[in-house]
């Protein structure tokens, strides 16, 4: 099983663009969860705290194409420069402007430049696994491992920013995820080996025709929409399981049950790389999709706490699938050229619906009850479902990873 993996690692320059993605992407775990600390530690209520991260959220999603697109144009370390900077000084203004009593103005400006500066490094990295192995199948083996890095990273990111947080001071934890991202995207940048050349432009040396936009392409909007429902399943299930256990009178177990989502989520991300499959991108995305959305039947039954861990787990372990086929799918779909910035708008897609999925969950919790809104995330799932399987003509079927 390890074999993949291996062989993977033992490419020149892997193991640093390894590092430098897990700790690059580290910041878009902990800067949401981070921001609502800070400011509730200044606040009498989550309602502006709320607000706050909730604009950082929708920047960072709106402006995320546009950052790929800029990466794939100009080239990742030209991009970064800039972009790290801006990043550093609009967090350190929204520490400021939390801790200020007179700053309080700069709040929602601050988390819109924030927003809209954080690095894309999980796209980054993605593109630079493409450009290093091609078509070649270590490339689903790549995919993998990068969903693997992201489930652990969101398990201890939120961990992170919230134990800064109490114990060391309000800002620490988005402080530290901004030195996180200087660091990450700093070791990115000296990772030359792997980057790839910047987008071609027209009139240059022997230039014909330029690669389309992702949104001229019409299985990435299929995508799309298909990871819309995605982030609504994580949105749903994530608050609706918090709920759940502080319903049972096991508060200290949400932890536990948020655990047990990505250790599922990892298990079968790691085994589903070291797979040789034989079933198209298409179908695995499709099949992935109706598992998540069979599974997650259980989550709305589950009458203890213990049951709910357990079928916590399972139902984790259809997200890495899903994912990694995705992410497969827009890599087929989208010039090589143009791949971050067709990452980015996956990672735009989850990214809104997770903030619709814990909206609405939280509305059928109050009303319903913690297990009902589960209910939430079997209908986005299944909607999901029908997505993939009604979108199948455009997502190039005739080719396997």
């Amino acid at each position: 099983m390890l074999r993949p993996y291996r062989t993977l690692l033992g490419l020149d320059g892997a193991r640093g663009l390894v590092v430098a993605g897990l700790i690059g992407r580290v910041p878009l775990s902990m800067l949401g969860l981070g921001t609502v600390l800070l400011v509730r530690a200044q606040s009498d209520s989550y309602a502006l705290p709320g607000l706050v991260s909730g604009t950082l959220a929708v920047a960072t999603a709106l402006t995320g194409p546009l950052t790929g697109a800029l990466a794939d144009g100009w080239g990742q370390r030209r991009l970064l420069r800039p972009l790290l900077v801006v990043f550093a000084v609009s967090t350190s203004a929204l520490v400021f402007a939390a801790t200020s009593p007179w700053a309080g103005w700069l709040l929602f400006p601050a988390a819109v430049v924030a927003g809209a500066a954080v690095p894309q490094i999980g796209s980054m990295a993605r593109r630079r696994w493409k450009h290093m192995v091609g078509d070649h199948g270590t490339f689903n083996t790549a995919l993998s491992l990068e969903s693997v890095i992201d489930a652990g990273v969101f398990v201890v990111g939120p961990v992170l920013a919230a134990f800064l947080a109490a114990s060391v001071w309000p800002g620490a934890g988005v402080l530290t995820s901004t030195g996180l991202a200087v660091i990450g995207g700093g070791l990115l940048m000296m990772q030359r080996t792997t980057e790839p050349p910047p987008r071609a432009r027209r009139g240059d040396t022997g230039v014909k025709t330029l690669s389309p936009p992702t949104y001229r392409v019409a299985g990435a909007w299929v995508l799309v929409a298909a990871h819309l429902m995605l982030g609504m399943c994580f949105g749903s299930s994530d608050l609706s399981v918090i709920a759940f256990a502080q319903v049972s009178g096991h508060n200290a177990l949400s932890g536990a049950l948020l655990a047990a989502f990505a250790i599922g989520s990892v298990i079968a991300g790691a085994a589903y790389g070291a797979i040789n499959w034989q079933r198209t991108l298409p179908t695995r995305f499709a099949v992935a999709l109706l598992s998540m959305a069979l599974l997650s039947i259980s989550l709305v039954l589950s009458p203890t706490i213990v049951v709910m861990a357990v079928c916590a787990l399972i139902y984790g372990m259809t997200v890495s699938p899903a994912l990694i086929a995705g992410t497969g799918l827009m890599a087929n779909l989208v010039a090589a050229d143009r791949l971050t910035e067709g990452f980015a708008w996956l990672t735009a897609a989850t990214g809104l619906g997770i903030a619709a999925g814990s909206s609405l969950a939280g509305q059928l919790i109050d009303a319903y009850g913690a297990n009902h809104a589960f209910l939430l995330t079997t209908a986005a799932a299944t909607t999901g479902t029908l997505i993939a399987f009604a979108g199948r003509r455009w997502l190039s079927p005739s080719r396997k990873d």
